[in-house]
């Protein structure tokens, strides 16, 4: 019986031992932080934002496929995902301007990053007439808001993101940090691909159905007419459309190209009547099935092929 007690001592000891050594650790070892809820309204931008995320979480991306940021409305999962996010990632009203509202409503506990409004970046007016007297010329809104598609643009959009997720979750600067060096090596080797790709193509004059590569455009010197339409949401007037032919006449307009996110039969009976070539392109990543952090480089790959094809 003695011994029977001496064994029951042992163990209940033994227990105690064992509660302390789990509340111990409980309270002095370092904890699992929550990663931060971080919210991308579009693809190219939710790609770089993964990028930077990489080992810490995802973010969460609003715009999805082939929706139009100018008509994008929002479910009620994505209006959620607005209401607790520490910070939301955005290009601003010039481009998501169904957002502009959600986002003053919803999202206003969280930190905006309004890339539209960073320093330094490569910036240019719209080249629509319409655009450029809505706006004052020194209203930052008067800017063409496809900032993505210049890499010099994107190395500063990544900084800014670095520099957000390392003040709200400092826990993981240090990850942030390292991604982002990795990000801007990265980015540094696809523009000199490009650059490399397009040089043949610089003097091919094409046209675009909507006005929104001329940040592409200016960093790989190519030669870009303007746009079909002023307004992809708008019809083409019959006076647009004259004046489109005689200026593809002209300038010796080698292709014309459509986009993804607005399909519509014109450009492919106009580049039929007038024996051009004819080429879609993808802005968004729009049919893009990649990890989240690769996409914008697939995005940018595609597009650059895109345009070496149709121009040869």
């Amino acid at each position: 019986m003695q011994n029977f007690y001496s064994f029951l001592k042992a163990c209940t000891f033994k227990y105690y031992v064992r509660l302390f050594v789990l509340l111990a650790s409980d309270i002095f070892m370092p904890q699992a932080f929550a990663e931060p809820k971080v919210v991308v309204s579009i693809q190219p931008i939710y790609s770089l934002t993964a990028g930077v995320m990489k080992g810490v979480g995802v973010p969460t991306l609003l715009i999805k496929g082939a929706q139009s940021p100018h008509t994008f409305a929002l479910r009620p999962s994505e209006a959620k995902s607005l209401s607790t996010a520490d910070i939301i990632v955005w290009i601003g009203p010039a481009l998501e301007s169904a957002l502009e509202k959600p986002i003053m409503k919803r999202g206003i506990n969280a930190k905006q990053l309004r890339l539209m409004d960073l320093q330094n970046l490569n910036l240019y007016p719209f080249r629509s007439e319409h655009k450029c007297t809505e706006h004052d010329s020194h209203n930052i809104d008067s800017y063409d808001p496809h900032i993505w598609m210049d890499i010099f643009n994107a190395k500063i959009i990544v900084t800014a993101i670095v520099d957000e997720l390392s003040k709200v979750d400092p826990q993981n600067a240090a990850t942030y940090n390292a991604n982002h060096q990795a990000l801007l090596k990265k980015l540094d080797q696809l523009n000199e691909e490009i650059k490399l790709c397009l040089k043949p193509f610089q003097q091919e004059a094409f046209m675009v159905f909507h006005d929104g590569y001329q940040y592409f455009e200016k960093a790989y010197n190519l030669k870009g007419l303007g746009a079909i339409t002023r307004d992809p949401e708008l019809q083409v007037s019959a006076k647009r459309l004259r004046d489109t032919q005689t200026l593809i006449q002209q300038k010796g307009v080698k292709c014309l190209f459509a986009e993804v996110q607005f399909q519509t039969p014109l450009v492919d009976l106009l580049a039929k009547t007038m024996n051009l070539k004819h080429g879609i392109l993808d802005p968004y990543g729009a049919n893009i099935k990649e990890a989240p952090e690769n996409l914008y480089f697939t995005l940018m790959k595609r597009l650059t092929s895109d345009f070496a094809e149709s121009l040869k």
